[in-house]
């Protein structure tokens, strides 16, 4: 079955070009409207909406599996053994190695996209192989652990509070933060209920969305000031 121990690799595989075919799907739409930047926003969300169905028609179809799917969703490491910890760990250095090479074009593309094309920089191109890169890591990760929410929201921020703008701080902060902010969360969700392992999902999702909301008013005041 999907969930089961036996087609973990499987799924890892079709997560992936899963991810990816929703990456090109909103890339597609997007563009074929016109580029700009709500267009993509708008794009993604129809591309989730329909995702969300198909999800919804496969929990439908689940039968006696349904409630591994529903733990699956919402997030656990209670399942994840040594070896898809290595695949993970693997693959998020690697993939993590490539945005910290180029983390001078990343620098410039928060100039704005003309400044940066001013510079010499392909703008559309790098952003499509940002894009790619994380929709491929993303994908990996939520295959083998399932969705965690707000950790790639919340930290990213926060680590830009801290450290500044510069890339070269931000993305080796945001993964040590990141890491910090996961295993809390799977602690409080092996210890918070006596006798149940609650979801990580749920946890992160509980503790991000304040803290979101609080980043996003000092950051609009910030600017106001």
């Amino acid at each position: 079955g999907l969930f089961t121990s036996h087609s973990i690799y499987l799924t890892a595989i079709a997560a992936m070009i899963g991810g990816l075919a929703a990456f090109f799907c909103t890339m597609f739409l997007a563009e074929r409207s016109g580029g700009a930047s709500i267009n993509y926003v708008l794009a993604g969300i129809v591309v989730g909406l329909a995702a969300g169905a198909v999800q919804s028609l496969m929990l439908t179809m689940a039968g006696g599996k349904l409630n591994s799917a529903i733990a699956w969703l919402y997030g656990s490491f209670a399942e994840v053994t040594l070896t898809q910890v290595g695949i993970i760990f693997f693959l998020a250095v690697f993939l993590s190695l490539i945005p910290l090479v180029w983390a001078k074009e990343l620098n410039l593309v928060l100039l704005g996209e003309d400044q940066a094309r001013q510079m010499g920089l392909d703008v559309r191109r790098f952003n499509r192989i940002m894009l790619v890169l994380a929709s491929v890591l993303t994908s990996v990760c939520v295959a083998f652990v399932g969705i965690i929410g707000f950790v790639g929201l919340v930290i990213p921020h926060l680590c830009r509070m801290l450290f500044g703008s510069d890339h070269r701080m931000v993305l080796p902060a945001s993964i040590c933060f990141g890491a910090v902010m996961l295993m809390l969360a799977d602690l409080l969700a092996r210890t918070a209920y006596y006798g149940m392992e609650l979801p990580v999902g749920a946890i992160t999702t509980i503790i991000g969305i304040p803290v979101f909301a609080y980043l996003l008013i000092k950051r609009g005041r910030t600017y106001d000031g």
